[in-house]
């Protein structure tokens, strides 16, 4: 990026400067459904924010993605605000359900 010359070029560069953030699944522990724009947060620090979110009927529980602080990895345990109420969850990598490899 930084050799080419393109549009928007210095709005990429600035948010790359100001926090790197990589996108990572959620899965809620209780049945409130996360939805875009809602917090994510470890210890009252607030780590990310949600993408989408909706419910999951192969997993059965509440899943989200979202845009996350790049140290933060699978298996971490945070909390996303629902309406003004803290929710367990737990980080996974996407997708959420492996693909079934055919024998073909």
């Amino acid at each position: 990026i930084k050799n080419r010359d393109f549009l928007g070029k210095e709005a990429i560069l600035e948010a790359k400067a100001k926090s790197v953030r990589v996108a990572l699944g959620i899965k809620l522990k209780g049945k409130k459904i996360p939805r875009k724009g809602y917090e994510v947060f470890i210890k009252n620090n607030k780590v990310g924010q949600i993408t989408s979110g909706g419910f999951s009927p192969c997993l059965n529980c509440p899943i989200a993605m979202a845009l996350l602080d790049s140290k933060l990895k699978e298996g971490d345990e945070v909390q996303v605000q629902i309406r003004g109420q803290m929710e367990e969850a737990v980080l996974c990598q996407l997708p959420f359900i492996e693909k079934i490899k055919s024998g073909t």
